[in-house]
């Protein structure tokens, strides 16, 4: 039988915000895992990135196994985003909280292989696989011109378009697509489209 619990609402309207949701989400899962009994599997996800490392002491005292599903590699993103440094005690922390949990994970997921060469490498791993994101290509498929209603209205038929699709988070590069936006920006046969929300938005917004 199926069972959906409503978690927390998460809030990533700034970054304190976002760590407060974290925070909640993470506390709310930890009192989960304690009801479960050690012939149950628990699968983690990356996000938020504080979960794996809170969750593993319980899952360890249980006896319970995990799967890891990892979106996002932290701290990586910390260190990238220049809120942390590659030399912060914290930091070094987790790398070696990553390695036990990895190690000791029945496995680990990426929906990335440029991600999962990093980690593989990283970590000597060999319990790791990519995980392909899908889709109902019934319900989402390539459309013609006339057919895109958004297409047809906003888009010259003849124009280039690079389309970002998704969410604009800390973690996402949205500064090198404004960068070739930037640089293509006298060629008018180019079209830079831009969907999704986050943080990054605002950048999209000003530019």
């Amino acid at each position: 039988k199926l069972k959906v619990k409503k978690a927390p609402k998460y809030n990533r309207s700034n970054k304190f915000l976002k760590f407060i949701s974290w925070i909640k989400y993470t506390f709310y899962a930890l009192l989960f895992i304690f009801s479960l009994k050690n012939d149950d599997i628990v699968l983690i996800s990356s996000n938020p990135p504080i979960l794996g490392f809170c969750s593993y002491p319980i899952l360890r005292i249980k006896k319970i196994k995990y799967f890891i599903l990892i979106y996002d590699i932290y701290p990586e993103v910390l260190i990238s985003e220049k809120i942390f440094s590659p030399n912060n005690l914290f930091v070094k922390l987790w790398f070696k909280v990553n390695k036990i949990l990895y190690k000791n994970s029945e496995l680990l997921l990426t929906i990335g292989e440029s991600m999962l060469k990093n980690i593989k490498n990283q970590f000597k791993l060999n319990n790791i696989n990519f995980l392909k994101p899908y889709v109902d290509t019934k319900s989402i498929r390539p459309l013609s011109y006339k057919e895109n209603i958004f297409a047809s209205e906003y888009i010259d038929k003849e124009d280039f378009v690079v389309m970002y699709s998704g969410n604009m988070g800390y973690s996402h590069d949205i500064k090198t697509v404004l960068k070739a936006a930037r640089l293509l920006k006298t060629n008018l046969k180019i079209c830079f489209l831009f969907i999704g929300h986050g943080p990054g938005f605002s950048e999209v917004k000003e530019f």
